[in-house]
């Protein structure tokens, strides 16, 4: 599958390499990020953008920081949280 990668796809595959496991979405899983199989596979093949409570709830669930899954921020995010 030539799917085009979008920040989302870099999460999963991510969060598929710490888990070190196939990302298989679950019914708890769309009831969690409330969002519809269907939507949710769109934003992964990249054909509709995601909208700011949908990034919110995918960055809750994969445990990432919200600006992860935004398309036009900065390359690098520290994986650390920044501490005086």
């Amino acid at each position: 599958m030539n799917t085009p990668k979008n920040r989302l796809n870099i999460v999963i595959n991510d969060y598929e390499a710490e888990k070190k496991t196939p990302f298989k979405p679950s019914h708890d899983f769309y009831r969690f990020i409330k969002i519809g199989k269907r939507r949710f596979h769109q934003l992964i093949r990249n054909e509709k953008p995601l909208m700011f409570d949908e990034m919110q709830r995918l960055a809750d669930y994969f445990n990432v920081h919200i600006l992860e899954l935004h398309e036009t921020t900065i390359k690098y995010l520290p994986k650390e949280p920044v501490t005086n």
